[in-house]
């Protein structure tokens, strides 16, 4: 019995041509161009979309008649070799299309409704009537599976460069492929190989346009240069080359700044600077950044102050300034332990304690044979002797006379016995005393009332004895004794021993200036220096202003010195270093600002450095070796007379030799020159992440992707 299909079941209906849109309107004029490609594009799009809905099932039937295109050429193959090996005659081709049927079954429902869906759009959908229509139709019907935004649309930032970027996507994923596909359809149309000319001119046109992007020698550098896009802050680098200072930096210097020097972008720099061609674009660029950098340097030190018209006394008066600070903070300690100490006058310290101290004296002076000892130490023990000793008087009989001048009787006068000295033993007193012998001990070495190294040990150790009798006898002398230390080691000694201390040491300005800002400041002195400042602010804020100004002044003239060749163009970045070149720079200097009564200074410098330091990341050309080599490569060019009789007696070896160097320094000349304006064009860094965008990893493979979906619709047959 004979196969029955569900089609045999089915009620056959008589079949009428279908009728498009066109054939209800009455015949116009030929279309024109504009209208014609105005028509196709929307066509376009719609068949394209659908296509790439249906996706699956092209895949699927593709597979099937590849299938069997493949077996009726095996079929067809080995018939003929059979035919021959038997010497039969070959199959006429009316007997080879007999046999050389499909070998696949039949196809099913699904592939069914795919045909009855490009046949709606056949019978509904305009159809180019002109060559640049067809392209249009072409180019439209590839916008659905490449229309979609490159990662580095994605990543783009603000609508205008997404916008711009995304643009750069439909050419490259869009336009070109359409146009290689249609022109290969064009070119093998009504052949059976149309079809497959059209699938391989969408491959070929997105592989290619992809490959094209990326393969641009002078992008293909600054890719390897830059390495993952995705790991630079371009946001601050943008930031960095719009700097409010005026300095102008190049898209390197700025993106290798804001990554932390993460970037080998200098080194591409410095070649495009070592080269002929490059450094004549750039050297203009550099040639300005000196008077930039003299600029943005000398409008920090005016937000410190004006420059002072007498430099050289800055550092007197700053010294001054710092010796009153110290003295305030000294009596400030004064009047902060003065109630303890006046509630300890009134103590009193045992009399036979006093009275071994005067022992003491007595031994020591008796000890010295030289006679250097007595003056002084007997001027300490007479003032520590509260009433001096009085010898004792014996009983005297006097007689008395009569008028004849005869011994009538005698008178007696009593005995007045002795009185031992009183020494000093209220702590009042004896604080005096040893106050009065300390302060003496300090006195310069000459003077009536200055004590001698040599006496100064013997007078030390008595006061010494007396300190420690009066801590002992009042517990008020000891707190306040104890209150003192403290003051002294928290607060006194901190600034007299620190910047405050090192500046009221100062004799010049320029000592006084490295008291205050240090070449190499200790690792966390902010704290101190600030306190500094604003002491000395607190004393004579001029002053402390204008040493502040001449002292960072003076070290940007000392970086801005001219190099042999006459090139200040790294003085930014030495004066940068020597501010802020490590962490005990960089907090001292922000300390000094943050010390300042205006802060304009603190708010203006980080951004400055920031940019300082951006120039520091270019990199010095070096040696003039690759001028040398260039120069002589030019000069040394033979004339072309010479060249033609070159070529000639080696039979035109030599003209293909000297056509392919030519080239390759046209080449070189042009990437190097195109690196050179981009690097020192405003929006240089704009530039560069774009080229570093369109790079992205994976661009080959979605191309081959991206043209194996648009080669499914452009493989259909016009």
């Amino acid at each position: 019995m004979a196969d029955i299909s569900f089609d045999d079941l089915v009620p056959k209906q008589p079949t009428t041509p279908a009728v498009s849109f066109d054939d209800l309107v009455p015949p116009k004029n030929p279309p024109t161009v504009a209208g014609d490609v105005a028509k196709s594009i929307p066509s376009g799009v719609v068949r394209g979309a659908a296509e790439t809905a249906m996706l699956p099932v092209t895949l699927g039937r593709m597979t099937g008649e590849m299938q069997d295109a493949a077996s009726r050429y095996l079929v067809d193959t080995i018939d003929g070799w059979v035919r021959s090996w038997k010497g039969e005659p070959q199959h006429t081709e009316e007997q080879r299309q007999t046999f050389l049927h499909p070998q696949t079954t039949e196809e099913g429902p699904i592939a069914k409704a795919q045909d009855a869906v490009r046949g709606v759009m056949d019978d509904y959908l305009y159809e180019p009537k002109t060559t640049p229509g067809k392209y249009a139709e072409t180019i439209s019907e590839f916008a659905a599976p490449g229309g979609l935004p490159s990662r580095g649309t994605q990543l783009a930032e603000g609508v205008a460069r997404r916008a711009a970027s995304y643009a750069g996507d439909l050419t490259r994923n869009v336009v070109v492929p359409g146009v290689v596909s249609e022109t290969a359809g064009q070119l093998t149309e009504g052949t059976p190989f149309e079809p497959i000319a059209r699938a391989a001119g969408a491959i070929a046109g997105n592989v290619g346009a992809t490959m094209a992007s990326a393969a641009r020698a002078p992008e293909r550098v600054l890719r390897s240069a830059i390495g993952d896009p995705n790991l630079i802050d371009w946001d601050r680098a943008t930031q960095l080359q719009n700097n409010s200072t005026g300095v102008r930096l190049t898209g390197p210097e700025a993106i290798t700044q804001a990554s932390n020097g993460g970037t080998a972008l200098p080194n591409v720099q410095r070649l495009v600077e070592g080269s002929n061609a490059g450094r004549a674009l750039t050297a203009p660029f550099f040639a300005e950044r000196p008077a930039q950098v003299d600029t943005a340097v000398y409008n920090l030190l005016d937000l410190i102050a004006p420059q002072n018209g007498n430099p050289s006394v800055l550092g007197p008066r700053a010294s001054e300034a710092a010796t009153n600070a110290i003295r305030d903070v000294e009596r400030a300690r004064t009047a902060a332990v003065q109630p303890t100490y006046a509630a300890a006058n009134a103590d009193l310290v045992p009399e036979d304690v006093v009275r071994g101290i005067l022992a003491n004296i007595d031994n020591a002076v008796a000890g010295d044979q030289t006679g250097i000892l007595g003056g002084v130490l007997g001027d300490l023990r007479n003032r520590l002797i509260a009433e001096p000793a009085r010898a004792g008087q014996p009983s005297v009989r006097t007689p008395v006379t009569g008028p004849d001048g005869q011994i009538t009787r005698y008178t007696m006068t009593p005995a007045v016995p002795g009185t031992p000295e009183v020494p000093v033993v209220d702590v009042g007193n004896l604080d005096r005393v040893r106050k009065y012998f300390r302060d003496r001990m300090d006195l310069p070495q000459i003077g009536q009332d200055a004590i001698t190294k040599e006496q100064n040990a013997a007078v030390s150790a008595i006061l010494d004895q007396i300190d420690n009798a009066m801590e002992n006898a009042s517990p008020n002398f000891a707190a306040g004794k104890q209150q003192y230390a403290d003051i002294t080691r928290n607060t006194v000694e901190p600034i007299s021993e620190g910047p405050l201390g090192r500046v009221a040491a100062a004799d010049t300005t320029g000592s006084a200036g490295n008291a205050l800002i240090p070449q190499n400041p200790l690792t966390g002195s902010g704290d101190e220096t600030i306190d500094a400042v604003r002491r000395l602010i607190g004393q004579d804020p001029e002053t402390t202003s204008a040493l502040i100004r001449q002292t960072v002044a003076d070290r940007y003239a000392k970086a801005a010195i001219d190099t042999m060749e006459g090139n200040r163009e790294f003085a930014g970045a030495k004066f940068r270093r020597d501010m802020v070149g490590n962490q005990p720079r960089d907090e001292l200097i922000y300390a000094i600002f943050r010390g300042l009564p205006d802060q304009a200074a603190a708010e203006a410098a980080p951004e400055l450095f920031d940019v300082l330091q951006a120039t520091g990341r270019r990199k010095p050309i070096g040696s003039a070796t690759e001028f040398n080599r260039t120069a002589n490569a030019d000069l040394s060019q033979a004339p072309f007379v010479s060249r033609a009789a070159n070529a000639i007696g080696t039979l035109g070896a030599s003209f293909f030799t000297n056509a392919g160097d030519a080239l390759r320094r046209a080449a070189l000349r042009g990437g190097v020159s195109q690196l050179a304006q981009l690097f020192t064009d405003p929006r240089s860094v704009e530039l560069i992440r774009e080229a570093a965008e369109r790079g992205a990893p994976g661009g080959i493979a979605e191309a081959f992707g991206r043209g194996a979906v648009q080669s499914t619709i452009g493989a259909r047959q016009r």
